[in-house]
């Protein structure tokens, strides 16, 4: 599984960080809180976010400086004096005492040639005391603070400034994020501001141009004009050209409620925030933000910093106060989902929408294994191996454990007024002066949360390693801002950390001290005029195949600056083949056979072409039909908070087949509960006709479907099977048999299947299983919505003269209580003439079923993965290597969710009716890092939790604490292993299996294909080239929320070879764009054309034209 657990040995990387002391250094900055009744949390909720740290060359000297910035200190200027020394120069500076500063962002604004530094300030109750500062270098390292005079002195909560070029004018404008205090109710649902007037709404100003008379430059807010008018909670900001247009556009990071913004620069002045469009999810409590290429694919990947702990203790520990109701309600509301842990957003091209090119990402950090860093503020990425793949540094630890469910309990008994952090029903700052000093004192009893960073390593293919301990950097601090730049001019970046109540943190990395040190490239730029530093300027780098981006703009992270020259790791790469440069102008600038290990300066002045604008781009090319899937709105966890997803929406269901023997296909679309179903009719143009399915009672949802002639008359009949959990069983669960009269026209036929056949079922499938030359059936049952998670019953159906008798426990025992059954085919694995049966479902193994003489017996010596259980969605028996016997293709969970299975350390779902109620208790349990370091199988579940569905435990777990410490064999042991269930999953891989006379070898289907639940699969040759390919679709919208959704693809092509290989396309091949809670394929052969016609929970049908093969 590569990155996704740590059990993978992976090669010794050589790179290593050694902390400079202070004394050695002569940096010793600290950002010292010191708190009393009248300054703390509960009068300033943003008390605790750190401050960030500058870098930049003050002097000129080649060397690079560093600013310190603080809350309750006065900022910090040191002067970089080599071999990692350096002096402060803080009062000789003219740097001014200020407090409560948070971001700072070094820019040469007045474009003389020497670097200047805008620092962001918040806090203070008077707007007077919180106008943001700009020190002007005034050449002989003194500044001058002249923000008002350049009209950038904003009195907003200012978190932290970008500049760039918005207009493309030629000269730096500046975006201020912002954030609000003394708001008493941050989460509160109410309808998003988008007024402007917000006090937490961001602001950008345009420079204007150049003051003659007052000799610098002149800027003015435009927030306004240009649409930037939507409030937020702002903690990160990052600027980078997103949809490749040669325009700089900007993410903006929100905590709280609000979503982050994704502000996307509409090349005439104005933006529009286009964050609902880009991304399927984003981080609840979004902090740190970074834009780079990670996978060098040449595009833009974002990641994004949340609060979700890794180990045990802590997410047991930690009040994250989210419920399924809360998030139904934000969903009305018009937030787009969210939930609590990093997100790394993928970039995966451009979409065509209404003549602008929208970039999609697919949000993969479970998939990479960087979901989990506990409460985060920085992240940044960059090469520090110099490997020629970005790495990642994430800062950690807060001031006071806020979070704390013990100390929260506390609060609320100790209050008349219940409190609740981030959002309860009482203003922050309305405690008397006897409370905040008792809540204080509480407070420092659980002390500071003191964690380590973060240091994972890009082992490529998508994959993260946590190697902080291997490379030196593992110290617990309350670390906040974070900056890198090689300070000592060795070809390798280095790091300069902003902590809270300790000194800062200076590593000097010795990668370079290494006789194999791997090659570099540092990268100066010198932009026209009104661009000196070249902000936004894009450069890449060809390398012996291989290819990497990077963008110029200094503020990543949280707070802070990096250094303005570029650095690029190269590997073993000798010479750099080709680097093109594109500069914000959009001149560019080519360089051939580019020499490594050294210093290279970039003019602008030498770029003598234009770029072509005209980026790749693709069009959703699906067409919609008239049938829209229409959930009823139904509450699944009322009974059940612990249920690992919904299951009342798992519609719709597709069949095809000539239903009126025109000699064209046809197909049928399942309806909701209380929503008729749709055939669509071909005509010979090419058309399609509705012809809604009218039933006399329609209560279940329609979930499976086939179309087969069971009556041996020559038409097709419709088979439905459905189920839901808004009925009780009886109402939702039965499987009905339509029969057709030739023309198309359908009567229900009650007498055909018996009457007790009654299961929550989504599988239906056919075949002659005791050769008489009819049709039988097999349903597989799905769940037992009453008494989850109790396997259903499945059953084997003979047909006898178009009437059905059920002879499962005769003919298939195994086959009885299967498992919770999502995907069935029946096909001759053996080649001995009799159509076996292969069968997958959650919590289950792949089984296989021989077929001898009528009889199915339970095959486990055919595959490895008949001992391996997995959350398998979706199976099809297609030859996709050409050798004349059939493969399959399995759709499992994939591998982009937070419980990072494996054999070793399956997911768990234990139940018991703890408390005999009828009802079985959910207890979900994975593997998770405990005190030492070392996985134990802990429930997924917190004290809360528990006790919402068995109160009584409190009696035994008096505090959160004593829970957070319970194993789950504790906890079994609690509550005793009499009548206990226990599901489990331990293979997470969608594969393809691969038949060999018989038995079948397992092949992981790629990376692509594992960043989402595959629900649909569908083999045709795509390409025309003689070999079957793949199509492939899926998510999962009704995860539960504290997993969140799974929604990372937007439908997959995977083109076969010869070579018995799957490659997979962009998003978007030959129009396919499939983002939504995709549930099934169909290919239809059309009279013209031939389509992929795709269902989508909740929305409108869509069909694709695409080339079907000859043998479909």
């Amino acid at each position: 599984m590569g990155g996704f657990t740590s059990c993978q040995k992976k090669t010794k990387s050589p790179l290593h960080f050694v902390s400079i002391s202070s004394s050695q250094s002569h940096i010793d900055f600290s950002n010292t809180l010191t708190e009393s009744d009248s300054v703390n949390f509960y009068t300033n909720e943003y008390m605790y976010i750190g401050s960030g740290v500058g870098v930049g060359d003050f002097d000129n000297d080649g060397l690079q400086d560093v600013i310190f910035v603080g809350s309750q200190v006065r900022p910090r200027l040191y002067l970089n004096k080599g071999t990692m020394q350096f002096e402060d120069i803080t009062t000789k500076a003219n740097i001014p005492e200020l407090s409560w500063c948070t971001g700072v962002s070094i820019v040469d604004i007045n474009q003389d040639g020497w670097q200047d530094i805008y620092i962001c300030v918040s806090h203070h109750k008077n707007p007077q005391n919180r106008k943001n500062i700009l020190l002007i270098n005034q050449k002989n390292l003194t500044f001058k603070e002249e923000a008002q005079a350049y009209g950038l002195a904003d009195e907003g909560f200012s978190t932290q400034a970008c500049f760039l070029d918005y207009d493309k004018d030629g000269d730096l404008d500046v975006y201020v994020l912002n954030h609000q205090l003394f708001n008493p109710q941050p989460n509160k649902l109410v309808v998003p501001d988008s007024s402007g007037l917000s006090p937490a709404a961001d602001h950008l100003y345009q420079n204007i141009g150049f003051d003659k008379k007052l000799g610098h430059p002149v800027f003015q807010n435009v927030s306004q004009q240009t649409g930037i008018l939507e409030d937020g909670y702002g903690l990160g900001v990052t600027v980078a050209d997103f949809n490749q247009d040669t325009y700089p556009d900007i993410y903006v990071a929100n905590d709280y409620l609000s979503n982050d913004k994704l502000w996307l620069n509409q090349q005439n002045g104005t933006f529009k925030n286009v964050i609902a469009q880009a991304t399927q999810h984003q981080s609840y409590n979004s902090m740190g933000v970074d834009a780079a290429d990670l996978n060098n694919d040449l595009s833009p990947d974002i990641m994004v910093l949340d609060m979700l702990p890794p180990t045990n203790e802590r997410k047991k520990m930690m009040a994250l106060g989210f419920s399924p109701e809360k998030y139904d309600m934000q969903r009305k509301l018009g937030y787009q989902p969210e939930f609590s842990r990093n997100m790394l957003q993928l970039h995966r091209g451009n979409q065509l929408v209404n003549q602008q090119q929208i970039p999609i990402f697919s949000e993969i950090g479970n998939l990479a294994g960087v979901a989990e860093t506990d409460w985060s503020w920085s992240v940044l990425c960059a090469d520090f191996d110099n490997d020629g793949w970005k790495d990642l540094h994430i800062t950690n630890g807060l001031a006071k454990d806020l979070t704390n469910n013990d100390f929260l309990n506390f609060t609320k008994e100790a209050q008349q007024s219940s409190y609740q952090f981030g959002g309860g029903s009482n203003s922050l700052n309305t405690f008397d002066t006897k409370s905040i000093h008792d809540l204080r004192k509480k407070l420092d009893e659980f002390g500071p949360v003191k964690l380590n960073n973060f240091f994972f390593q890009n082992t490529q293919n998508l994959q993260f390693e946590d190697i902080t301990q291997e490379v030196g950097l593992e110290n617990p601090s309350i670390s906040h801002g974070a900056a890198y730049a090689d300070f000592d001019n060795d070809g390798d970046l280095d790091l300069v950390i902003n902590n809270t109540n300790q000194k800062a943190f200076l590593y000097q990395n010795t990668l370079n001290d290494d006789t194999n040190k791997a090659h570099f490239l540092t990268i100066t730029l010198k932009g026209n005029e009104g661009n000196l530093d070249g902000f936004g300027t894009k450069v890449e780098f060809y390398t012996e195949g291989k290819v990497q981006m990077l963008e110029q703009q200094p503020v990543r992270g949280y707070a802070s600056s990096v250094e303005n020259r570029l650095h690029v790791g190269l590997g073993e790469s000798s010479l750099i083949d080709s680097l093109i440069v594109t500069w914000p102008s959009q001149k560019v600038q080519k360089l051939f056979r580019v020499k490594v290990d050294t210093s290279l300066l970039l003019k602008e002045s030498d770029a003598n072409e234009l770029v072509d604008i005209h980026t790749k781009f693709f069009e959703d090319k699906g067409i919609g039909l008239d049938f829209i899937h229409q959930e009823t709105p139904f509450f699944d966890y009322y009974n059940r908070r612990l249920q690992p997803q919904k299951y009342s929406q798992l519609g719709p269901c597709l069949a095809k087949g000539d239903v009126n023997g025109d000699g064209l296909e046809d197909f049928f679309v399942g309806g909701a509960s209380r929503q008729n179903g749709c055939f669509y009719i071909q005509l010979k143009s090419g058309n399609f006709k509705s012809q809604v399915f009218k039933q006399t009672s329609k209560l279940q949802e329609d979930l499976a479907s086939v179309l087969v002639d069971t009556d041996n008359d020559g038409d097709l009949d419709l088979l439905l099977a459905g189920g839901s959990t808004e009925y009780p069983r009886g109402y939702h669960s039965s499987v009905q048999l339509f029969l057709n009269d030739g023309k198309g026209n359908f009567q229900q036929n009650l007498m055909a299947i018996p009457a007790q056949l009654q299961t929550f079922c989504t599988t239906l499938a056919v075949a002659d299983v005791d050769h008489d030359g009819d049709q039988d059936i097999f349903v597989g049952g799905r769940l037992d919505a009453e008494h989850f998670p109790q396997l259903p019953q499945s059953y084997l159906l003979i047909n006898q003269n178009g009437f059905f008798k059920e002879q499962t426990a005769q003919l298939a025992p195994d086959l009885l209580y299967a498992g919770m059954i999502t995907g069935a085919v029946w096909t001759d694995y053996n080649h001995d003439n009799q159509m076996d049966l292969v069968i997958v479902g959650e919590w289950t193994s792949v089984q296989f079923f021989k077929n001898q003489h009528g009889k199915l017996s339970l095959d486990t010596q055919t595959s490895e993965l008949t001992h391996r259980r997995g959350m398998w969605r979706s199976i099809i028996a297609k030859d996709l290597d050409a050798d004349g016997d059939q493969d399959l293709v399995l759709g499992n969970w994939g591998l982009n969710q937070k419980y990072h299975i494996s054999e070793t350390r399956p997911y768990h779902l234990f139940a018991k009716d703890i408390d005999n109620n009828g009802t079985n208790e959910l207890l979900p349990a994975y593997f998770l890092k405990n005190k030492t370091g070392n996985f134990e199988l802990y429930p997924d579940l917190d004290r809360n939790q528990f006790a919402e569905q068995t109160p009584t435990i409190k009696k035994k777990f008096l505090l959160h604490l004593d829970f957070s410490e319970t194993t789950m064999s504790e906890l079994i042991e609690h509550i005793g292993k009499e009548s206990l269930i226990d599901l489990s999953c331990d293979y997470g891989q969608s594969v393809w299996l691969e038949n060999q006379a018989g038995k079948f070898v397992t092949h992981d289907l790629p990376i692509e294909a594992q960043m989402a639940p595959i629900n649909a699969i569908e083999a045709t040759d795509v390409n025309t080239d003689g070999m079957l390919d793949l199509i492939l679709a899926g998510n999962e919208f009704q995860t539960e929320i504290t997993t969140g959704r799974i929604d990372a693809s937007y439908g997959l092509v995977l083109l076969g070879t010869k070579q018995k290989r799957f490659l997979p396309q962009p998003i978007g091949y030959q129009g396919i764009y499939l983002r939504g809670d995709v549930k099934a394929f169909q290919l239809i052969r059309g009279a013209q054309k031939s389509y992929l016609v795709v269902a989508e929970n909740n929305q409108r049908l869509k069909y694709y034209p695409i080339s079907i093969s000859a043998e479909l």
